[in-house]
Formats: C-alpha cells, sequence, structure tokens
C-alpha cells in the first residue's frame, strides 16, 4: 500500500509505499527510532534530529501491484507538494511530469485538510 507519516510537533511528513503489511512496514520506521538507526528510515531521522514524537499512521491506498503503488505514491508526493500544512522530508522528491500533468488538471490538485 501507499501510506502516510505525520509528525506530532510539525509538519514534516512522509510518503511510503511497500508491498509487505502496513503494520510491519510502520514498524521498521518505529523501530529505527526506537534503536537510533536513522539510516534505516528518512522519518526517523527527522524524529531523532528535532527530538519530535512520531503521530499519525495513515494508510492511503491498499494496492498489491508495485507499477500502481509507485503512481500511486508519486500522486499523494504531488498532493503533499502543493499542500501548505505539510514538509515533506523523503529524499530526492523527483519531478515526475506526468504525474504533475494529469494531477494538475484534477479536481483535487488544491488540497483539502488530510
Amino acid at each position: 500500500g501507499v501510506y502516510l507519516l505525520k509528525c506530532q510537533n510539525c509538519p514534516a511528513a512522509y510518503v511510503g509505499e511497500t508491498g509487505r503489511a502496513f503494520h510491519t512496514r510502520i514498524n521498521d520506521h518505529v523501530r529505527a527510532f526506537a534503536n537510533n538507526t536513522p539510516e534505516k528510515s528518512i522519518f526517523a531521522r527527522h524524529l531523532l534530529d528535532k527530538g519530535h514524537n512520531g503521530g499519525d499512521e495513515i494508510l492511503l491506498h491498499f494496492e498489491n501491484s508495485y507499477r500502481r503503488r509507485l503512481a500511486l505514491e508519486k500522486i499523494e508526493l504531488e498532493k503533499l507538494k502543493n499542500h501548505h500544512n505539510f514538509f515533506l522530508v523523503n529524499k530526492a522528491l523527483n519531478d515526475d511530469e506526468l504525474i504533475k500533468q494529469i494531477y494538475s488538471t484534477s479536481p483535487h490538485y488544491v488540497c483539502t485538510e488530510l
């Protein structure tokens, strides 16, 4: 699926995708934070560097197909890049012009509160 992690203390957020069970992937981030191993999770790195705590963990899309998960992840990243209430901590956010073109014509391009 595709998921969103939110920081409890600031507007930082992370969008990820996994083919494993949602709770298994979330536990990877939690362990990285608890074991002080920020190299295992960019979201844990944010929490550890800033002294913050994890907030909401939201499953945005349940999808088994790897290619569809990647597309959905890119769409969610594009949505949140344009959302003033979030600061994405994802590494190397590459713009995907096709996703941007398709999504920018969507009525959901102007994001609402998550």
